[in-house]
């Protein structure tokens, strides 16, 4: 490696090691409440719920070391977590990772607050963002606006509906039809030439 490059990078670990130096020292000299039972960075995650005033948060892919990795990294700084801190809300059963669409299916993981809103009231200081990113990471059905109980209805929606179930038989023999028209023709095509 070349010395230019070897003092770039020196230089930027040194930074990221002092920026993260004075950080713990800011957070260490934070007072916190003395009949609190949460640090201040698990107060500031916890706010999260808080501020958007749910008991899921952001959405995990995979919950092998990869999809926890890149779930910090994606939102890691937004909600304010770090592995550590995860860690140590998971084994004191704060928080569980479950499935976001329920028990029965377990393609997406979200993180579920196992304390109630009220015990967490007044972490959250910030409000929440208006639209598809509030929460941030959130699910849909977390950061869709709530209808308002005297309100107008919804408009009726236009068109047919676009929901189908296909039977995986029904698409193979679509696809053998499809197979022998194309097989039929290309017969034909070679015929017509000789």
């Amino acid at each position: 490696m070349k010395q230019i490059n070897e003092h770039i990078i020196y230089k930027t670990l040194n930074e990221m090691i002092m920026e993260q130096e004075e950080q713990e020292l800011a957070d260490a000299n934070e007072q916190d409440e003395p009949d609190s039972i949460f640090s201040a960075a698990e107060k500031k995650f916890l706010g999260k719920f808080d501020t958007y005033a749910s008991k899921h948060l952001g959405v995990i892919y995979s919950l092998t070391d990869i999809g926890i990795r890149e779930f910090i990294a994606r939102s890691g700084a937004q909600l304010e977590c770090t592995p550590g801190l995860i860690f140590q809300l998971l084994r004191d059963k704060i928080i569980k990772i479950v499935p976001s669409g329920g028990y029965g299916t377990n393609t997406d993981y979200t993180i579920e607050l196992q304390l109630t809103l009220a015990d967490i009231k007044g972490f959250g200081t910030e409000k929440p963002e208006s639209g598809a990113a509030a929460g941030g990471t959130g699910t849909p059905a977390d950061t869709a606006p709530l209808p308002d109980a005297g309100g107008t209805p919804p408009p009726p929606l236009e068109g047919p509906p676009m929901e189908s179930v296909v039977n995986f038989k029904d698409i193979i023999n679509e696809s053998t039809k499809i197979a022998k028209r194309i097989v039929l023709e290309r017969k034909k095509k070679n015929n017509l030439r000789t």
